[in-house]
């Protein structure tokens, strides 16, 4: 899966919009990739910024100002542009890096969630992100259906005092039955 997540991220990078309409695997984003869509909320300050090191020659810089009482109290996100059924398979690629005052590793929290109270998650996971550039997953499965534009990815960045990148990010609906696809 790893594999299809890192082609996918590549060719997409790579590949002239006329072509990727024909792409099997573009068919399937419910987002729009670039990292000028991320927005950001909360105890930081965010700048968009050149960075050749990463997919697409640029990232969303965020500078967490202050620890929250709760890690979301400061988070970035991206709307999901598509709709989502229940059942289908979820798959969300994204690449990070984090700097923090030691140098140590943070674990941010990235969730797919309703993007209106009570915001419910549909699919989440932790990663720990390092001072590189590295390609993350999370998967899920819908437990219900949500409408287009209802639903947002976020990464919550408020567990401490540091600077997170965000790099491009993919989720793709692999419908109900993604071993097939």
């Amino acid at each position: 899966m790893k594999t299809l997540i890192a082609a996918a991220a590549f060719a997409f990078a790579l590949t002239p919009m006329a072509v990727r309409a024909d792409d099997d695997i573009v068919k399937h984003l419910i987002n729009n990739p670039n990292t000028a869509s991320w927005i950001a909320y909360g105890s930081q300050t965010s700048k968009k910024v050149s960075d050749s090191t990463v997919q697409g020659g640029a990232a969303f810089e965020v500078t967490v100002t202050q620890a929250g009482p709760q890690p979301y109290a400061t988070a970035a996100q991206q709307d999901i542009t598509g709709p989502i059924k229940k059942g289908d398979k979820l798959l969300i690629a994204l690449w990070l890096k984090t700097t923090t005052p030691d140098n140590s590793p943070s674990t941010l929290h990235v969730r797919m969630q309703l993007n209106a109270a009570p915001y419910t998650g549909i699919a989440e996971g932790d990663v720990t992100v390092g001072n590189a550039w590295k390609l993350y997953s999370v998967q899920g499965v819908a437990d219900a259906d949500h409408a287009k534009g209802t639903a947002a990815l976020a990464v919550h960045l408020g567990n401490a005092k540091q600077v997170v990148d965000l790099g491009p990010a993919f989720v793709l609906d692999m419908g109900q039955d993604a071993a097939a696809q």
